[in-house]
């Protein structure tokens, strides 16, 4: 068996173990400092698909490191911060009522709430609760699931003003008039065949 060849550049370095470790800190540091400003009333409108706090965690174990603390023993640490932290949020935690529209729409606003939020007043709160209630499945037993990623999608149309946005209930295609003037603008009843 013949062992596999690596071409590297001649400026590459190498590095393992803490160095590394420190290198790796670093960079997560710096994407964090980049999207630190993503949530909250001063938010600069960045999209956080998956906000887990990964670069302040990072951040709060460095010194650690330098410590010669072993990772596993942090990783340990956050675990047990994790549940104490989970225990408390559950006695601080009460029930919504989900069919209640008004309180619902109490809870989407304090998370959608943006620099623009006086300027869209209430329409984008409503729209993410109308989106959201449109994709929801009743799995039964006081359960849902709610699959936006695949149940729901954002269409971006040109002009228009944001007062225009809706959410559709259905299907939507974006297709551009291809012949003024001889192209239908609008089908009622229309017989559809979707192939793939």
């Amino acid at each position: 068996m013949q062992l596999p060849v690596t071409v590297l550049n001649a400026n590459t370095k190498r590095e393992q173990g803490r160095k590394a470790q420190l290198g790796n800190i670093a960079a997560a540091k710096a994407v964090a400092d980049i999207i630190r400003t993503t949530l909250g009333p001063r938010s600069m409108m960045k999209m956080l698909m998956d906000p887990n706090g990964a670069g302040e965690l990072l951040h709060m174990a460095e010194p650690f490191l330098e410590k010669n603390l072993h990772p596993t023993v942090i990783v340990k640490g956050y675990a047990a911060a994790l549940e104490d932290a989970v225990r408390t949020v559950e006695g601080m935690s009460f029930a919504i009522d989900t069919s209640n529209r008004e309180e619902m729409l109490k809870v989407v606003s304090s998370c959608v709430a943006t620099k623009f939020t006086r300027t869209i007043g209430t329409l984008l709160p409503e729209l993410a609760l109308d989106a959201v209630q449109c994709v929801a499945q009743d799995l039964g037993v006081g359960r849902q699931e709610i699959d936006i990623k695949n149940y729901a999608k954002v269409e971006k149309i040109p002009g228009g003003a944001i007062d225009d946005c809706k959410v559709l209930k259905g299907v939507m295609f974006n297709k551009d008039v291809v012949a003024p003037g001889r192209m239908r603008r609008k089908i009622h009843n229309p017989r559809i065949l979707l192939l793939d």
